[in-house]
Order: structure tokens, then sequence, then C-alpha cells
């Protein structure tokens, strides 16, 4: 069952606020917890679902005691005979070159159409909604790959039932900082932030951090010893060393002019000191506020070395 928009309900105040709109909010987390079925004879709440695909939807929460209102146009009593469970065995795996892209490029977008959003699609007056049906406690099961994120991991190929093979990688969930949340520790993530320091540990185990902020959010990106060690460019330590140390330049002389996009981890968040991973070089890419987007490092490196930006 899907949502174009959701009934925002707190203290005694209402607003309709549209699916698109609900991740820009500054208050997304209390919003999302405050969120009710938008037809008026209906206080059925709803859930805000966000797929490692980035792709946003809103569905009736599975309590029993918030089904809709025999009135509302959501409601629905129709069974069902059968739902799908998924068994999942859990491997460990890497990303391809192409999923490192196609991610990345998606974490660059959502900041885009944040900083700017999108013109709202209109509202079509005449769509009516598509209950999902109830079910019954009958099941059938499945079975299926989880692939959790390991940097000297192989790429999981699965069996298909035709015989064919599919790639299978571990998700990268799309995260605004205004939008992490305790719930989100332990996760593979995609996130921005304006890069506001660069700090550089040289040794035998070479580490970095960057500082950064969004918002009154501050975030620390740790890049440890497998991101100068382990990566699939095979950049050497001294040459990683020295691309921080070209953005730490570019940084001091340009405050608040770079976003740092990234894929990353995160281990127990603490929303008060928020640390997160990158794990890779290829990880990262760069957007400017001006508009102009680097899908990764070097690229960004021979920018700034031009004097292109």
């Amino acid at each position: 069952m899907k949502f174009d928009e959701a009934v925002f309900r707190l203290d005694g105040v209402e607003e309709v606020i549209l699916l698109d709109e609900i991740p820009r909010r500054d208050n997304f987390l209390e919003i999302i917890q405050n969120i009710y079925c938008p037809d008026p004879h209906c206080d059925a709440r709803l859930v805000f679902n966000r797929r490692s695909t980035g792709k946003n939807y809103l569905s009736k929460h599975k309590s029993s005691d918030n089904d809709h209102d025999i009135d509302c146009d959501w409601y629905n009593d129709d069974v069902k005979t059968v739902k799908s469970i998924t068994e999942y065995t859990t491997v460990n795996g890497g990303l391809t070159e192409e999923g490192k892209k196609r991610r990345k490029k998606e974490a660059m977008k959502a900041l885009r159409d944040y900083l700017d959003p999108p013109e709202p699609k209109p509202k079509n007056p005449n769509k009516k909604p598509t209950p999902k049906k109830k079910t019954t406690e009958s099941t059938e099961t499945k079975r299926g790959i989880k692939v959790n994120y390991d940097p000297n991991g192989e790429v999981v190929q699965e069996n298909t039932e035709n015989g064919d093979f599919k790639v299978k990688e571990p998700s990268f969930y799309e995260r605004l900082p205004h939008q992490l949340s305790v719930k989100d520790s332990g996760e593979n993530l995609r996130t921005s932030a304006i890069i506001k320091e660069v700090k550089i540990f040289k040794s035998d185990n070479p580490q970095a951090e960057i500082k950064t902020v969004f918002g009154d959010i501050q975030i620390t990106f740790v890049m440890p010893e497998p991101f100068f060690l382990g990566n699939e460019r095979r950049l050497s330590v001294d040459q990683l060393i020295e691309y921080l140390e070209i953005i730490k330049k570019y940084v001091e002389a340009h405050p608040n002019e770079i976003y740092l996009t990234t894929m990353c981890q995160s281990r127990e968040l603490d929303m008060e000191d928020i640390i997160l991973y990158v794990l890779e070089p290829d990880f990262m890419s760069f957007q400017t506020k001006d508009g102009r987007d680097f899908e990764t490092l070097t690229a960004v490196i021979a920018a700034i070395s031009t004097g292109a930006i």
C-alpha cells in the first residue's frame, strides 16, 4: 500500500507533507515518528521506508492497532492466501567498479536535490489508492543471499533459477546527516557534508580525518589504515597522503566551499560525536556549492591543481 503524502501530526498541529519533501525537512527524524494516513477519516500510522537504492515510500504501520478506518479510502479487508518470506544466507563480499560509481552518482544527486529541490510532481486528483490486501498465516519461503561489505572480499555471484549468475552487492543506505540516528549503527551508508578541516597522521600505520559540518551537525570521517593500503587503484600511501594534503590546503584557502559525498561505514553511532569510516579512496566524491561534481578523488585533485576550482 503506497502513499504520495502523509499527515504530520504533533502537539495538536497537523500538516500534509508530500513524500518527496519528507527527507529534505530538517526535523526529518521527528516527522517520521509522527506521520499518519492522509485520509481525513483515518488515524492509521504510517512508516517512512528507505530502500538502499535511494527510493523512499510510505506504508501502513504493521501493528494491528493501526488498521485503516472503515471509511478510509485505503481500507481493505480482502484476503490473499499466501505471503512470501525470504530467508537470507549472509556472506562477505566486495563491490564492482560500476556498483561504486552508481552509488556515488545517486548520493551526489541526493545532495543536489536537497540543496536545490526539484519541482514537486503535480498530484493527480483522479488517482485512486491501491490498497495492499491482507494476508493469512499461510506463507511461502524463498531463499536469497545478503552480502556484508568486505573491502578485501570478492564480488559475490548468485545462481538464478534459469541457470544464470546475478551479481549481489552489499547495500549502502542514503542518509544525509540530519537523517542519521542510532538505528544506523553498524551500517553501510552514503552521505554528504561540507569539509572544514583535514588532518593527516603520518606513521607506519597512516590514517587521516576529515572534519565536516552539515547545518549544525558535525561529522568526522576517518580514513583508517585499509584506506591507504587496500585501494583497488593501487595508489601508493605517499600519493594518497599528497592528495589529502592538496585538499587540506584548498579547504584552508576556500572554507565552506566543497562537500565530501562518500560511501562509508558506521559503527556504534554517538549522535553527539558522529564518526564514520571511509575504507576506500574510490568511495569518495566531491561537490562544490556552485554545482560542480567530481566523481573521484583524482578528479577533484586535478581540478584543484589546474585551478579549475
